[in-house]
C-alpha cells in the first residue's frame, strides 16, 4: 500500500524526499526505515490520494478571502519601473 500524496504533504516531506518513490527496493527501504514512508504505488490508492488533495484545495480555495484577480497590477508596474530607472 502506498502513502497517498496528501499524507506526503502533511507529513512536511519535501519534493526531495519523493525523488526515491521510483528508486530501487534497497533506496525505498532505507526511506520507510528512515521516515515511516511507504514508497510502493498503487494506482487506486494514488488517485484516492489526489481527489483527496483536490477536495482539500477546493475547500481552501472557497474559504479563502483572496481577491479571484490581482488588485495592485499598476502599483507592481510602478515598483518595476522605477527600479529600471534607478541608477
Amino acid at each position: 500500500m502506498s502513502t497517498p500524496p496528501l499524507t506526503l504533504a502533511r507529513a512536511g516531506l519535501s519534493a526531495e524526499d519523493l525523488v526515491g518513490l521510483y528508486e530501487p527496493q534497497e533506496t525505498r527501504t532505507r526511506m520507510w526505515e528512515r521516515d515511516g514512508v511507504e514508497t510502493d504505488l498503487d494506482g487506486g490508492s494514488v488517485a484516492r490520494g489526489i481527489e483527496e488533495l483536490h477536495r482539500v484545495l477546493d475547500e481552501a480555495q472557497e474559504r479563502s478571502r483572496l481577491p479571484e484577480a490581482a488588485t495592485a497590477l499598476q502599483d507592481l508596474h510602478d515598483l518595476v519601473v522605477r527600479a529600471r530607472l534607478a541608477p
